[in-house]
């Protein structure tokens, strides 16, 4: 096999593991939090996500179960403020993947959200985060990091308020 084959196999090869390695990253953020709720009405809640906010989110695009999004995001230190276009793609009902298409500011930002039912009944759902402002200041990594975790965590908490107010009308309607 000449070079050049050699390097397609090798760079199909990267392509395919870095996903895997990359949630293994040390400067991933990951969470977790059970919801009490069935795994198919909390990924209804991770799914509408990408339109809850329409003040800082919007589709741009879809086309089956991939969409572009449009995101602002704001009070971000140092930075201010930055918007980012996304593709999230929706995998087997139960792991949602997002990665940057392009952004004013990031260098990077990617995750996903992926979602397993408990023996209970309820739902674990971990998001996993990794966002790079492109800032080569001293702890830069830290505080985008921290600002990282924060937005992780609300956005969990986001999913399971949503979960929790379906399940009311659900129930004012019966």
């Amino acid at each position: 096999m000449n070079n050049i084959g050699k390097l397609l196999i090798a760079g199909f090869t990267c392509i395919n593991v870095l996903p895997a390695i990359a949630i293994d990253h040390p400067n991933y953020v990951q969470e977790s939090k059970i919801i009490s709720a069935p795994l198919r009405v909390v990924w209804e809640a991770v799914k509408a996500q990408k339109v809850n906010d329409p003040e800082h989110r919007r589709v741009i695009s879809t086309k089956g179960p991939v969409s572009v999004v449009e995101e602002k995001f704001s009070h971000i230190p140092v930075l201010g403020t930055a918007t980012c276009q996304y593709s999230q793609a929706e995998l087997s009902g139960n792991r949602l993947e997002y990665k940057m298409i392009s952004s004013d500011k990031f260098v990077a930002f990617e995750g996903q959200w992926e979602l397993k039912p408990t023996a209970d009944g309820q739902t674990s759902v971990t998001l996993s985060s990794f966002v790079d402002s492109g800032l080569r200041l001293p702890f830069a990594d830290k505080i985008t990091r921290a600002n990282t975790k924060r937005s992780v965590s609300a956005r969990l908490v986001e999913v399971e308020q949503w979960v929790n107010s379906d399940k009311k009308s659900r129930i004012a309607i019966k």
